[in-house]
This record gives C-alpha cells, structure tokens and sequence, in this order.
C-alpha cells in the first residue's frame, strides 16, 4: 500500500505540472531602444528569469514576427533553453521576405494553443511577450476563442515605454527610426486593450 501510495503521488505530480510555451516577438521594433539596453534584450532576461527560478515544469520556446517559428518544445532543458533564448536576435528571423515582418499574434497563439491540446497534458500555458499591435495574419480574437475552448491560459506581457517616447535605435553608432508608409517617425504604441483580454478571458494575467 505504501507503494501504491507513493506512485499515485508521484503520478498526480505528474499530472499537475505545467506545460509552459514562452512566445517571444522578434519583429523590427524590438531593436528600440526606449527600453534599455532594447525591448528584445530586455524581454530575453525577464525570460531567462523566469526559467532559472521554474525547474520543475516543461517550457517550451517559439519567436515570431510575421510567421511563427518554434524553438524549442515543452521540456526540462534549461541549459538548451536558456542557450536558445540568449542566441534569439531580430534577425533569428529573416524579416527581409514576403510576410515574415509585422507583427503575428494571432497565428503565433493558434499554433501552439493546437499544439498543446493534441500532444500535451496537464495545465497549458502560453505567455507572450510583445510590444506592438496584430497587423497581420490571423485576428488575436480568434486566438482567444480557441484558447477558451481548448482550456489555454495565456499570459500576456506588454514591452514598451509608456512615455510614447519615438521609436528608434541605435546601429554602428548612427541612431536610426522608425517610419509609417508617409514617412512620420512611429511612436512607441501597444494594444493594451487586447493584450488585457487575451488574458483575462483565458484565466492568465
């Protein structure tokens, strides 16, 4: 009986543990620097953070920008992982062809939110890190509506300055900035009101 006891324990914790997908954004506009040393460097420690005080659940790893590219599944590699995340950079994606640039929520939360109901069990997570609008692909609404009906929390984190501070960075010691297709400098801008309701409505934060 005490053995029994022990395995049903052991299994329970099994059961229990989380399945974690960290989402990361790597469009253009993660190069900005109103966040220092830039937003992407920025979001890349909080998620080494993260994985170094979480040891006992499976993460896995995806970036995006237009398209949406996955890393690394759920597992126990931190070492791997913590690796995969220091080496992302804007360029982890090649954002000069067709449809890779902007910025894809909604088929950066599709994917994984099918993925993890197919092949993951105990609790599913994704926490998505970004710091702009969907300006492409499928609508983060759709992704909503899936995540409630497959039982996804999503965690959503916003990484910007909220001074609306302009946009830009600097390259080879020349600071460079962002521009709409009229040729006005781009502010800092994020959908609060959507990132709050991906989370909400899918019991995250």
């Amino acid at each position: 009986w005490a053995h029994i006891s022990i395995t049903q324990s052991r299994l329970e914790k099994i059961e229990n543990k989380k399945n974690i997908i960290l989402t990361l954004d790597v469009s253009n506009s993660m190069r900005a620097d109103d966040i220092s040393p830039s937003r992407l460097e920025k979001a890349k420690n909080v998620l080494t953070s993260f994985i170094e005080k979480d040891t006992h659940n499976n993460i896995g790893y995806t970036i995006f920008a237009g398209k949406v590219f996955t890393l690394s599944p759920p597992s126990k590699d931190r070492i791997g992982l913590y690796s995969l995340i220091k080496k992302t950079s804007i360029d982890s994606i090649d954002q000069s062809q067709k449809d890779t640039s902007w910025t894809n929520i909604g088929d950066a939360l599709i994917s994984w939110i099918q993925n993890l109901e197919k092949s993951w069990s105990g609790e599913k997570i994704i926490i998505i890190l970004t710091d702009g609008r969907a300006n492409i692909g499928i609508s983060p609404l759709t992704a909503i509506n899936l995540a409630q009906e497959k039982w996804v929390k999503i965690y959503s984190i916003g990484v910007w300055n909220s001074s609306w501070s302009v946009l830009s960075y600097v390259e080879w010691g020349v600071r460079k900035y962002f521009y709409d297709p009229s040729w006005k400098k781009i502010t800092a801008d994020i959908d609060e009101d959507m990132m709050r309701s991906m989370a909400e409505k899918t019991w995250g934060k």
